[in-house]
């Protein structure tokens, strides 16, 4: 009960507790020296993400910037082209305007045959009035100043020049 402790082992369980505390100061030192270690990597690799991010950005920017102008440059080719086929939807208007206008082509074809009758008769007008066919009867009549209609029924009837000087 009243022992005294052994002054040997009271010193042992110094260097015990020395060496332990010696230990946990390594210990101590090494994570420190692993912390900022780490702390150093994560530096440089949020720095590395960092750069890359703005990398990204730079290169997002400079698509959209491109993606933005070639919008830009689809739209104008798009109104060029619009504008062409409103410019072209008013001429085809236009000439089907003015198609509307022109007589028919059997209309036509009448008025060229009966060109073609009034030149023929104008060269034999010279002739004998009795000899005239109905054409060239009915070209006289028109010269003379009666109406067209009244060239044309002499015609229609063949109303020659031998049967005009009858009548």
């Amino acid at each position: 009960s009243g022992m005294t402790p052994d002054p040997s082992s009271t010193a042992c369980e110094k260097c015990v507790q020395n060496d332990r505390v010696e230990c946990l100061s390594q210990e101590l030192r090494r994570l420190k020296r692993l912390v900022a270690q780490l702390q150093d990597d994560l530096r440089s690799g949020l720095s590395e993400v960092r750069g890359r991010l703005e990398e990204s950005v730079h290169g997002a920017a400079a698509q959209t910037a491109g993606l933005a102008e070639r919008i830009v440059i689809a739209e104008e080719r798009r109104k060029t082209q619009d504008d062409a086929a409103e410019a072209m939807a008013a001429q085809i208007t236009t000439l089907g305007l003015e198609l509307a206008t022109w007589p028919s082509a059997p209309t036509l074809h009448a008025a060229l045959d009966r060109l073609e009758q009034l030149a023929a008769t104008a060269l034999v007008l010279d002739g004998e009035p009795r000899h005239w066919d109905e054409h060239q009867l009915g070209a006289w009549l028109v010269r003379l100043g009666l109406p067209e209609s009244i060239a044309r029924t002499f015609e229609a009837n063949l109303v020659n020049g031998q049967v005009a000087v009858d009548l």
